[in-house]
């Protein structure tokens, strides 16, 4: 009996040492979800905070928050998943900034080139990682047509021609193309809803101006050509064939440009009359 009475007495001190022990180890686990829990929302909300006012857009602050969250998954502070998480939504934070950043900057009619062309680097970055590439391939187009309507507005227009002993392109062709070029920028749909409000862009996309800038280097383009017209032919023999051959070519070059065609008239003539007098001289032999 005596016996019996121990038994069940150290049943129940067992049993009430077990249950103890699985009442603080469900605690404890329960306890570190709670923690655990409470830390991501504090990150999600810190991430939230920092991106949605931040001008300038910082690298700096981008490889901080990534490095961070690194660690606090290698201290098991946050789990595999909560990390996954944190690290998307730091990224699209990042991305809706620097593309709000980017339009307002795109929108001020003084748009600051040095400032547009980083953004435009942060968004080839963040386009290489896993990341909203539909926005930031529309923001590395718009940056492209920004650069070169820069560089079309900026340009002088004047051109150098190339002669390549029978041919060259007309001016009057490389001002229309030119013209096209204008129009084709100005009909874009992202210069339309970017880019139309930035200083000099809008008056230097205009027919009158760029058909203007060609045309003040007409003479220029037209003496260039005249020598380098004179100086092929001046090298070769004065046959009736190279006459007949610069006659066509003075032709040409008159009708596009018949003001600067004096110096290349009288060579034509000259080297006409040697042509004739070299044929003369082969037949009374």
């Amino acid at each position: 009996m005596k016996i019996l009475k121990l038994s069940l007495i150290f049943l129940a001190t067992l049993g009430i040492v077990v249950g103890a022990l699985w009442l603080t180890m469900g605690g404890s686990s329960s306890t570190r979800q709670e923690a655990m829990s409470g830390l991501y929302r504090e990150l999600s909300d810190s991430i939230v905070a920092q991106w949605q006012d931040m001008d300038p857009w910082s690298r700096e602050a981008y490889d901080e928050t990534r490095t961070d969250l690194a660690q606090k998954k290698d201290m098991d502070l946050v789990d595999s998943d909560e990390h996954d998480r944190l690290a998307e939504m730091l990224r699209n934070s990042a991305i809706n900034r620097l593309y709000t950043l980017t339009v307002e900057e795109f929108a001020k009619p003084e748009c600051r080139h040095d400032v547009v062309t980083a953004y435009d680097k942060e968004a080839q970055r963040l386009n290489r990682e896993k990341a909203d590439k539909e926005r930031l391939q529309k923001l590395h187009s718009i940056y492209t047509l920004y650069a070169n309507i820069r560089a079309f507005v900026g340009s002088s227009l004047i051109y150098t021609p190339r002669f390549d002993g029978n041919q060259w392109t007309s001016l009057n062709d490389l001002r229309d193309a030119a013209v096209r070029r204008a129009t084709g920028y100005r009909n874009n749909a992202l210069y339309t809803e970017f880019l139309s409000h930035i200083n000099g862009f809008s008056s230097g996309l205009t027919e009158t101006t760029v058909r203007n800038k060609v045309e003040k280097g007409r003479s220029r383009y037209y003496a260039a050509l005249s020598e380098q017209i004179i100086s092929y032919f001046d090298s070769k023999d004065p046959t009736t064939d190279a006459a007949v051959q610069l006659e066509s070519i003075y032709t040409r070059f008159r009708n596009e440009h018949a003001q600067g065609s004096g110096p290349l008239y009288h060579f034509y003539l000259n080297f006409k009359k040697n042509a004739s007098d070299t044929q003369d001289r082969g037949t009374s032999l």
